[in-house]
């Protein structure tokens, strides 16, 4: 734009001193001079216009030139984006699987529980069972030993009553 500008600037001064020199040289007539001027003129506005032209031209080149290069910016940036969701989809699923391996060992690990616990259970059902017939045991004994202890005290005194009775009979 600013050649342009320089080029519209020129073509006036040009105009002015072509019209400047031409008056007094040759005393030419004022259509004289304006024909002359107005060749110029255009002359100018061509050469501005083709300068004009060049410059679109590199515009629209440089443009196009970072359009290409924002398209292959944005192409990487998807590449990466798809890569990167890729990655994370991946960490994901090794997550889950971890996780259900864990779920896994947790459930073993409560079935084995579970079964220690039923044993142990029975074990203890079995020791009380065993208790049980030991006290019963034991009671029967001290029920034998009781009855024993009973006929020895009645056998006792059954003697006791005869040696008072023999004592008696001797007086």
């Amino acid at each position: 734009m600013n050649k342009i500008a320089a080029g519209v600037i020129a073509t006036v001064f040009a105009a002015a001193s072509v019209f400047a020199v031409a008056a007094p040289a040759k005393k030419a007539s004022a259509a004289s001079v304006a024909s002359k001027a107005s060749a110029v003129q255009k002359a100018q506005a061509k050469k501005a216009s083709a300068v004009a032209s060049k410059a679109s031209t590199a515009q629209k080149a440089q443009a196009k030139k970072a359009s290409a290069v924002a398209s292959k910016a944005s192409a990487a940036q998807k590449a990466q984006a798809k890569k990167a969701s890729a990655v994370a989809s991946k960490a994901s699923t090794a997550q889950k699987a971890q996780a259900k391996k864990a779920s896994a060992v947790a459930s073993k690990a409560s079935t084995a529980q579970k079964a220690q616990a039923k044993k142990a259970s029975a074990v203890a059902s079995k020791a009380s069972a065993a208790q049980k017939a030991q006290a019963k045991k034991a009671s029967a004994v001290a029920s034998k030993a009781s009855t024993a202890q009973k006929a020895q005290a009645k056998k006792a005194s059954a003697a006791s009553v005869a040696s008072k009775a023999s004592a008696v009979a001797k007086k």
